[in-house]
């Protein structure tokens, strides 16, 4: 089969279809792809929802050579649909790929009235029967292989949430790749930042993510409550944005924990906080494959994940699964188990497993070459 080397004008051109860029694992995982492909074969854009952000979150996209187009916002798909097909005729796009676990269905049936050729189903995570919104993510599931040409997950987990076991052995996974020049151990920046922070003779438990349902924050102040009733000197860091951080930190006061909780707010310069944290903990109800846990791992910082995250996530033998009906005090022990390990770079396991951001741009690339390919070869034959 030969593969086209560019568009009819130019270069490949993709549109990422998402809600937020907000900061998070999805816009980190998405500009790390648009940072490593081939700006000669490859054209990114983005398609957003309008609302929530300003031109200045989009800046570091236009800086790696993407560009962002709004649209109207999904919780009204009879505006989102035409809205989008109008912005995707307008780009002339050879690829859209949607990433919006269940939601996809809407830009992808957008795509296809448009005409676009190749239409990429794209699922970075599941769901949770405690989740607000799980219903309306359970009943959509069905129309997840509708409209598609093609269908990939960042991990076996998520594949089968939306696409089904059954399609188990066509399986196209993309992995949450990072970039390893910007994450690994540097001790000298860990004594920097925790001399910064004040935290050089602290035991500093990390956590980095969205305050919503998912992330389970009532179970980390718990968890947290335990680790210092153990350890006094140890600090909890936070670090994310979202809906439900007042309440969260409405349970730190309640629970006196105040003076031991540091709000970094929401920000996405990470390397120096995961190489500062002694212990990270991810206690989420769900995900598709983390990528801060990836990241984390790179800089050597041990990990303490729930059982709920899928085990592609371990990279080395410096991470623990717990269950979430254990109580706190077990979680408590499991984070207090890397008290004083001495720290190594991670960097070299991250990419044997194949979460290295050069190497999974260059398979991304040759995914999209072939379902082109694909495309041709059925355009030929009809």
């Amino acid at each position: 089969m030969s593969f086209p080397q560019t568009g009819a004008d130019g270069p490949i051109r993709i549109a990422y279809v998402v809600n937020k860029l907000a900061t998070g694992g999805v816009k980190s995982l998405l500009t790390s792809y648009l940072r490593h492909i081939d700006h000669d074969r490859f054209e990114i854009e983005f398609v957003v929802c309008k609302g929530g952000l300003v031109s200045s979150d989009y800046a570091g996209i236009e800086s790696m050579g993407g560009s962002v187009i709004e649209v109207a916002p999904i919780s009204n798909p009879l505006a989102y649909v035409p809205d989008c097909a109008r912005a995707l005729k307008r780009g002339g796009y050879d690829i859209v790929q949607a990433c919006m676990n269940s939601l996809n269905v809407f830009p992808l049936l957008a795509a296809k009235a448009v005409g676009v050729p190749v239409r990429i189903s794209y699922n970075l995570s599941t769901s949770h029967p405690g989740e607000g919104k799980s219903a309306a993510k359970s009943a959509l599931r069905p129309f997840g292989n509708l409209f598609t040409t093609a269908r990939a997950a960042n991990s076996e987990l998520a594949w089968d949430w939306l696409f089904g076991e059954e399609r188990a052995s066509k399986r196209t996974i993309i992995p949450n790749a990072i970039d390893l020049n910007v994450y690994g151990f540097d001790k000298g920046l860990r004594e920097r930042t925790r001399a910064e922070m004040g935290w050089e003779d602290l035991f500093v438990v990390g956590h980095i993510g969205r305050f919503e349902y998912q992330k389970n924050h009532t179970l980390l102040v718990e968890i947290f409550k335990e680790v210092l009733a153990r350890e006094p000197r140890s600090r909890l860091a936070l670090v994310g944005y979202g809906s439900m951080k007042e309440r969260v930190f409405g349970k730190i006061d309640e629970l006196g924990l105040a003076d031991a909780v540091v709000d970094l707010g929401a920000t996405e310069d990470l390397n120096g906080l995961y190489n500062a944290f002694d212990c990270f903990v991810l206690p989420s109800f769900y995900e598709g494959l983390p990528v801060v846990g990836i990241e984390a791992q790179a800089t050597g910082c041990p990990c303490v994940f729930s059982s709920e995250i899928t085990r592609e996530t371990e990279v080395n033998d410096q991470v623990v699964f717990v269950s979430l009906s254990e109580p706190a005090d077990c979680w408590a022990e499991a984070v207090l188990r890397f008290e004083g390990v001495e720290r190594t770079d991670g960097r070299e396991a991250v990419a044997s497993h194949g979460f290295e951001a050069k190497e999974a741009a260059r398979n991304l690339e040759r995914f999209y070459l072939a379902q082109l390919g694909e495309c041709d070869s059925q355009r030929r034959e009809s």
